[in-house]
């Protein structure tokens, strides 16, 4: 970032604990940056699914980063899809349901990641010039973009612009550290206190079909709502599938059971 001629800079910026530490590296690096026609964009998409929880944490990140980098030229943008989530509910849940019957699980077949999360950033992005997205993605949250990024290295290019990946190698230890560092201007989402994993979508149907874990159980405790949605959104699916009870995976009838 220090050496690179870029001057339209986009870091997308979810509330999670990854994309904060790429962006305090990002803020890090430009703070002496002298270019003047630079902007950093901090680009979080509302996909109409979030937990209000981080909402109002990007909100306040939002006014911590423009009060202390005020060196750098910063615009801190909230993206809405054109569509909303529950123009995808059913069918996402359904989609998630068979994949996980068939055994054929890949998550890009939940079309609505690429509608309300991919598609906001990639019109942004071309609209305004950007000629640098940096990640906060790291390898070792899954083995598809472990072997993706070992293969690649940390650059590729995303819609036709290039695409870093500051924390490919990180471990989870070395994300918190940094953001420690950054204490006390800087604390972690509230929704990680609260037993789940990570800040994506509230109803999101992998929280469902893989059975009982930590995410599911802090959904029912949290938003009791929202759980029973996603148990009915299931149970519609297996119906409509026709689905007999012999064929019905463990980790989905775990779900029915837990409920």
């Amino acid at each position: 970032l220090k050496r690179c001629n870029e001057l339209q800079i986009l870091v997308p910026f979810s509330g999670g604990k990854d994309s904060l530490a790429a962006l305090l590296l990002s803020l890090d690096a430009l703070q002496n940056y002298t270019a003047k026609n630079h902007t950093l964009y901090v680009v979080y998409v509302n996909t109409t699914n979030e937990f209000p929880e981080t909402v109002d944490y990007v909100n306040k990140v939002f006014n911590k980063i423009e009060k202390n980098y005020r060196k750098i030229n910063l615009n801190c943008v909230v993206l809405r899809p054109k569509k909303v989530f529950s123009d995808f509910m059913e069918a996402v849940f359904k989609k998630a349901t068979e994949m996980v019957i068939k055994k054929k699980w890949y998550k890009r077949n939940l079309t609505c990641c690429i509608h309300l999360k991919e598609r906001p950033v990639k019109r942004f992005a071309i609209e305004n010039e950007v000629n640098l997205i940096v990640s906060g993605m790291r390898g070792n949250e899954s083995t598809r973009r472990f072997f993706y990024l070992y293969d690649h290295g940390p650059i590729d290019y995303q819609w036709g612009i290039r695409r870093v990946w500051p924390l490919w190698d990180w471990t989870f230890k070395q994300v918190l550290d940094y953001i420690v560092m950054h204490n006390p201007r800087f604390y972690l989402n509230k929704v990680y206190r609260m037993g789940f994993t990570g800040t994506g979508c509230l109803l999101c149907p992998v929280k469902f079909v893989f059975g009982k874990n930590n995410d599911l159980i802090a959904l029912k405790e949290h938003y009791p709502n929202a759980y029973k949605l996603g148990i009915r959104l299931i149970k519609n699916a297996l119906k409509e599938m026709k689905i007999p009870p012999e064929r019905i995976p463990k980790s989905l009838k775990e779900l029915i059971i837990y409920e």
